[in-house]
């Protein structure tokens, strides 16, 4: 009889291991199936106890998690007792005389720097109920350690965030998506498990529900401004929790049923086999000449040469301070005229920038056009030193237009048009970030050591005139 449940033991890891999906380019580094009954492995996980945060109304405690059947339950009660932390003129965790709500929140004790974090589990999306999948920062305080929500959910949404810190203390700058769950159109959604995932490398995280892109975050821009965290998040380990919050945010639990389970089936983490090469920023700094400074709502250079303009990238010494490429270029404003003007007002805008002391406004008139820099004569720049060129832009009249696009062009002509929504951006007013990877710009045809225009933006096709775009933060990535 020992030898029959040995020989099934092992029969079942074995089937389990075979379960385990391979990604070409990750190797699984660090997995937890839930498979043994029982608490969880107290080498790996730890528990948060007592009132947390956001005013939830749940008392965490270890109790209310435990492995059954190959999963990881987490159970919601309602039950009532006294609060053990109770203390008159507290804060709110104190004031509460009683526990009337309990739930888990589990923690891991490890953390990871970059790679494929894939958990499957089930919700129930009943009001009142908040689950949660995340990673937290080592080092920092919230926000500025970097926080990522690969999933929430509360009333009726699936939220994919990523949050990081901002000049004001305890104040984030979110990056977030929130998804109707009727938009995923399974009525029976919460009767399943659901594959959450998020890839994360040191340009961007990406999170994805059942293999669909929910959320994508340029981690070029993800600064912390003050010195309560790394000065980039979101290149340093993160550890995961695994938590149901209890009303809040959630809503109120009158009508919520309990008990109430929340399920995970496994925690897979996948690292990349050739560690992920940490971008590198320089400054170029070209000789100046009579180079436009623009002020505030001045727009009397549009449609003239100017040599180069500045402040189109402000930041510090990790980008580009100054991408005005120097004397050697011009920005030679529109290509087409339109009713008898130029195409478009150029003006310095200081309200609606992502860093710096402002950002370039474009509105537009009718009909296509576009604005270009260009170099001057027969002069060239060489990009293939460069692995990326980065720049923020931001419109909400481009969901109308039939092209937005940019183009880049060497000393032959050869040039590539790519149209913004394929680098990330979207028309819906926010600052977006496009990237261009000078690897695949190569397989384009274009000589990246001899470019002529290096920064074209294109636009046409139900331009309105008023109809306006932003852009910012232009620089290069070595």
């Amino acid at each position: 009889m020992k030898l029959i449940c040995t020989f099934l033991l092992i029969m079942m890891s074995l089937v389990t291991a075979e379960e385990i999906k391979q990604y070409e380019g990750y190797k699984l580094v660090w997995n937890e199936e839930f498979n043994v009954d029982g608490k969880l492995n107290s080498d790996d996980w730890k528990f948060e106890e007592g009132f947390s945060r956001n005013e939830e109304m749940q008392w965490y405690q270890a109790d209310n998690a435990f492995c059954k059947d190959g999963k990881l339950v987490i159970v919601g009660r309602k039950e009532k007792r006294p609060n053990p932390t109770h203390k008159p003129g507290g804060d709110w965790r104190q004031k509460r005389k009683f526990i009337e709500y309990t739930s888990a929140s589990v923690i891991s004790k490890r953390s990871w720097k970059y790679g494929r974090f894939e958990i499957k589990a089930k919700i129930k999306c009943e009001d009142g109920l908040w689950p949660a999948i995340w990673t937290l920062g080592n080092e920092g305080e919230w926000p500025s350690n970097g926080e990522v929500d690969i999933l929430e959910f509360y009333k009726g949404k699936i939220l994919a965030n990523t949050v990081w810190g901002t000049k004001k203390r305890w104040n984030g700058n979110w990056d977030s998506v929130k998804r109707p769950l009727a938009s995923f159109n399974d009525p029976d959604f919460d009767k399943k498990f659901h594959v959450w995932r998020m890839d994360w490398d040191p340009h961007s995280i990406k999170l994805y529900l059942d293999d669909e892109l929910i959320n994508s975050t340029d981690l070029n821009r993800t600064i912390n401004p003050t010195n309560r965290g790394p000065k980039n998040p979101f290149r340093q380990p993160q550890y995961l929790l695994l938590n149901l919050a209890l009303g809040s945010n959630a809503g109120p639990l009158d009508k919520t049923t309990f008990p109430t389970k929340y399920e995970i089936d496994y925690v897979r983490i996948y690292q990349h086999k050739v560690a992920p090469i940490e971008p590198v920023y320089v400054e170029i700094k070209p000789k100046l000449a009579a180079a436009y400074q623009p002020q505030a709502g001045n727009n009397n250079y549009q449609g003239k040469e100017i040599a180069g303009i500045h402040n189109l990238s402000e930041a510090g010494n990790f980008v580009n301070k100054k991408l005005g490429w120097g004397e050697d270029c011009d920005t030679t404003g529109y290509a087409w005229e339109a009713n008898g003007g130029r195409a478009a007002n150029l003006v310095a805008d200081t309200k609606h920038k992502t860093e710096g002391k402002l950002s370039y406004k474009f509105t537009l008139k009718n009909g296509w056009s576009r604005w270009v820099m260009a170099m001057n004569g027969k002069k060239t720049l060489d990009f293939s030193e460069f692995k990326q060129m980065r720049f923020a832009i931001s419109s909400k009249h481009a969901a109308n237009w039939d092209s937005f696009a940019l183009i880049l062009e060497d000393d032959k002509g050869v040039y590539s048009k790519i149209q913004l929504k394929d680098l990330g951006f979207k028309a819906d007013g926010q600052w977006h970030w496009c990237t261009i990877d000078m690897a695949a710009l190569e397989k384009t045809g274009i000589n990246t050591k001899k470019v002529s225009k290096p920064f074209q933006i294109a636009w046409g096709g139900g331009v309105k005139r008023g109809h306006t775009f932003h852009l910012d933060h232009l620089h290069l990535v070595k």
